[in-house]
């Protein structure tokens, strides 16, 4: 199995707030099996075979730019298979996006592109 509360949550968050909670956190996973971590795997495979251009609604891909856990190499590759995407990298923040001191331009980024998609017709209030 894959420990979820040693290094790799140090890795995934600079928020130490984040880290203490989800160690206390009686029904956080603290640990996923190798299979888990197979499926993912086949899925993104699966995903690189896939028809990703001929998809054809809009998809938000956000990175932190700073993650230690995954690659931005692959959101960019991923991000070149799909025609209709909006790619948003956040320079600084780390894995774990909503548990990021720029969790706020996140949520405001997020807010901003689901109204544009919705051309205007939808007003988002996000507060943090």
């Amino acid at each position: 199995s894959v420990n979820l509360l040693d290094r790799r949550l140090e890795e995934s968050s600079r928020d130490q707030r984040f880290i203490d909670a989800r160690r206390s956190d009686d029904l956080s996973y603290s640990k996923v099996s190798l299979r888990y971590i197979f499926n993912i795997k086949t899925f993104i495979l699966h995903c690189r075979a896939s028809h990703l251009r001929s998809l054809q609604k809009p998809i938000l891909l956000l990175h932190g730019g700073s993650d230690r856990l995954i690659s931005i190499g692959g959101s960019q590759t991923l991000a070149r298979k799909i025609r209709y995407n909006t790619f948003k990298i956040y320079k600084s923040a780390w894995h774990t996006l909503f548990w990021d001191p720029e969790t706020p331009l996140v949520l405001e980024g997020i807010g901003k592109w689901v109204a544009q998609q919705s051309k205007g017709s939808l007003t988002l209030a996000i507060s943090v």
